[in-house]
């Protein structure tokens, strides 16, 4: 049996996995809000409201959001990484991607059956109102275990939800 060194492409991709799970990592352990602040941080360097930040905003970002062992040639790896199309610049999107992965057929079915059941007036944009309206606190796992109170599990989900539809705006 001959063992065959992997590719340039196979190493790269597998180093580049390795990077992206240690900043997911390193997300995760800002704890639930980790990504809204992350969000709100892409949304302050996008100054001139493209959506898009160059490989020095996006250093600013990791910089201000404070991710713990971060250097710069990981920041510009990431960057790369993330930039999909290519073009020098990342959208929050292609971050997203890159970090939570696409989403299986089956899961985007998922997520769009509860959209639209969510989306009242048909409008393709979910409004505050529209999940206030259907967001159900008894069913959260923290008051089915008995450490959060309905009111408790609401409020934590509205600020949640707020903070990320005020990232957007």
């Amino acid at each position: 049996m001959q063992y065959e060194a992997p590719s340039n492409d196979e190493s790269r991709s597998a180093q580049d996995q390795l990077i992206i799970n240690q900043f997911r990592d390193r997300i995760a352990s800002k704890g639930t809000k980790g990504l809204i602040s992350l969000k709100k941080q892409f949304a302050i360097m996008d100054a001139d409201g493209s959506g898009q930040l160059s490989i020095g905003e996006f250093q600013t970002v990791l910089d201000n959001y404070r991710v713990p062992g971060m250097c710069a040639s990981d920041a510009e790896r990431l960057f790369n990484v993330f930039d999909s199309s290519g073009d020098g610049q990342i959208s929050f999107d292609e971050f997203l991607t890159a970090l939570c992965g696409e989403l299986n057929p089956i899961r985007r079915r998922l997520v769009k059956e509860a959209f639209e059941k969510l989306d009242a007036n048909s409008n393709g944009t979910l409004e505050i109102e529209e999940v206030k309206n259907n967001f159900d606190p008894t069913r959260h796992p923290d008051v089915i275990a008995g450490t959060k109170s309905a009111e408790q599990a609401r409020f934590g989900f509205f600020e949640m939800f707020t903070s990320f539809h005020n990232a957007n705006n």
